[in-house]
């Protein structure tokens, strides 16, 4: 019973988390057989400063998502504030250069059927830079919108431990 209820536990349950450094200590404690077991989860990612980044960039490190072999449904709410004229003129590269998303970039590898991703700004005017320096203004919703499209699509792409593997060669 022990071995049927552990599985159940570990294939149907979604384990959230809110933030990098809780999902590393979760992960530590448990076991391969655990991970393998996980087909589903849920980050809100807040990417407003650099120790947010650094954090969730941390724990979503080559060896966990490597043990997540199991995993199929990933959920992502990600908090991100970005000026209008910055994604203009980046948003060809948006997902696949910028460093606030190397971790996601690592789940690609994973054969994921199913990514739900949502990327909203912060509803805190002191979470980020004060209101007044953006200048020309916030990314409004369908920028947000196609970033995560992007997101989805890395995610879900049947070659991305390939894309992956080709974007740090090119790095080196």
């Amino acid at each position: 019973i022990y071995v049927e209820a552990n599985r159940i536990l570990w294939a149907t349950n979604t384990f959230s988390f809110s933030d990098g450094v809780t999902l590393k200590d979760f992960m530590k404690t448990r076991n391969a057989h655990q991970k393998r077991l996980i087909h589903n989860l849920r980050f809100e990612m807040m990417h407003v400063n650099y120790k947010e980044e650094k954090e969730w960039n941390s724990a979503l490190n080559m060896a966990l998502v490597r043990s997540l072999t199991g995993l199929q449904t990933l959920r992502l709410q990600i908090t991100y504030e970005i000026e209008k004229d910055i994604w203009d003129t980046t948003k060809d590269h948006f997902v696949q250069q910028n460093s606030e998303f190397e971790g996601l970039r690592k789940l690609s590898i994973l054969p994921l059927t199913s990514a739900e991703v949502v990327i909203r700004t912060s509803s805190d005017p002191f979470a980020s830079f004060p209101r007044a320096s953006w200048h020309k203004g916030l990314w409004q919703q369908p920028e947000m919108d196609e970033c995560a499209k992007q997101i989805r699509q890395l995610l879900l792409n049947p070659q991305g431990a390939d894309i992956y593997a080709q974007r740090q060669a090119e790095l080196k």
